[in-house]
């Protein structure tokens, strides 16, 4: 036991004389848990919030009532047409909507189609409300969330009909007097349909006059009667649908998933090359290289060459892959510059990991915590609309979302390369200073 003791206290010396190690061992688990939370902290009730675009073709009451239960809706943050003269004049609504989602600007966009406010006056005996939700699918869990949202508010539409009884007698009425006009029905079918509506607007009247004494014994405190309540009916069709880029060719779950794949596959190798020329470091290889005759850049232009062409490469065999599941590029010549910038910005981004981490351990657990951190806050990892939204916005300053704009705008979204100008500057921006950081190390060290 005095020799196992031994050997397990000269492992523990090593350990807290390792500062990188000992923070990895103790202090960053502590840190990640408190980072998740502050992500998952948004997940309570008016934290998380999707931004949607509303279009309003019907232009009735009803459908303004709808839109309006939306725009109060604590979970949705709401975008509605430019106004004729003010940047969107020309700009068909839904194109213009369609365009907020291919810019990943919002999850998806609510079409509320013509009929909307006449089929809610005729539920009874008529067609449905259409409503037309176009997604990004990309966002599944956000997607998920919309749909039970917009069925609340569909049947809250439904709840304030039957709370207010002389409404519902209309539409009872209404419904009646189409069933008896209708040339389509049976005389027995017709017959049917007269009784059931008859008996519904006695038992709505009913419910009126209980609702007035009600109102009456609350002195003012309107409250629906509970014989007006309980109806189930599906006034409003909601129906969802992928936006993406109108082209031929299959288009399969791959094509969403494919970028993200991109990015991991980036950043793993991106640590490799950091890990690696900590090595050479430790080894004194890099040290015998830095007495050549030859400028401190050139050194550096060497490794960044040779990671950037691997990370190519990877990128390539990914996409030939995918090309071989049915996965048909949106745009290559946007795939070609943001696939090479993506590249050049991870370069930087290894040049810096190699140049502030002192030990390969500490590379590759500090290298995998800031990339873990920026995949999380850049929403390759979790849904973003679950964060607080202090993060959300702070989520749109990380590389990750920058690549996965970049990409993604190649592969399925088919974004010219103007509509990812910004991406592209901000990732080029940030691979020149990871070089500049690791020539500048480099002349200090030698």
């Amino acid at each position: 036991m005095h020799q196992i003791w031994a050997l397990a206290r000269k492992d523990l010396l090593l350990l807290c004389r390792d500062k990188s190690g000992l923070f990895f061992t103790f202090v960053f688990p502590i840190g990640f848990a408190l980072f998740f939370g502050m992500i998952f902290g948004g997940s309570g009730p008016g934290s998380a919030r999707i931004a949607i675009a509303v279009v309003d073709a019907d232009k009735s009451e009803q459908s303004g009532r709808f839109v309006q239960r939306l725009t109060d809706a604590e979970q949705l943050t709401i975008h509605t047409p430019p106004v004729p003269g003010e940047g969107g004049a020309g700009v068909e609504a839904l194109e213009w909507a369609r365009k907020l989602v291919l810019s990943r600007a919002v999850v998806a966009y609510v079409y509320i189609q013509p009929g909307f406010g006449k089929a809610q006056e005729e539920m009874f005996f008529g067609g449905q409300g259409q409503v037309q939700v176009g997604a990004d699918p990309s966002k599944k869990a956000e997607r998920g969330m919309l749909e039970g949202i917009l069925q609340q508010h569909v049947y809250a539409g439904l709840g304030d009909a039957m709370a207010k009884p002389e409404q519902g007698r209309r539409k009872a009425q209404k419904a009646m007097e189409m069933a008896r006009q209708s040339k389509d029905l049976s005389p027995a079918d017709r017959l049917v349909f007269e009784t059931f509506f008859g008996a519904l607007d006695v038992f709505l009247a009913r419910a009126e006059r209980a609702g007035q004494v009600e109102k009456k014994a609350a002195e003012g405190d309107e409250k629906p009667s509970a014989s007006a309540r309980g109806f189930a009916f599906a006034p409003v069709a909601i129906t969802f649908a992928d936006v993406q880029p109108s082209r031929t060719g299959p288009c399969n779950a791959f094509a969403v998933s494919f970028p993200q794949g991109l990015v991991w596959g980036v950043m793993g190798t991106a640590m490799g090359f950091a890990v690696s020329f900590i090595g050479e470091r430790r080894s004194g290889v890099f040290a015998r290289l830095a007495c050549a005759p030859m400028p401190p850049w050139r050194l550096i232009a060497g490794k960044a060459l040779a990671c950037m062409l691997t990370i190519v490469f990877a990128m390539c065999l990914m996409l030939s892959m995918s090309a071989a599941l049915g996965v048909r590029l949106g745009n290559w010549p946007t795939l070609v510059v943001g696939g090479g910038v993506v590249a050049f910005a991870f370069v930087g981004i290894m040049a810096i990991i190699s140049v502030f981490a002192p030990t390969e351990r500490a590379a590759t657990g500090l290298g995998w915590a800031v990339m873990m951190v920026l995949a999380f806050i850049g929403g390759a990892a979790v849904p973003t609309f679950v964060m607080p939204g202090w993060m959300q916005t702070i989520s749109n300053i990380s590389p990750m979302a920058w690549a996965l704009a970049c990409l993604e705008g190649g592969v399925w979204r088919g974004s010219t390369i103007g509509e990812i100008a910004k991406p592209l500057v901000a990732l080029g921006t940030l691979g020149v200073l990871g070089l500049g950081v690791a020539v500048a190390w480099l002349r200090h060290v030698r």
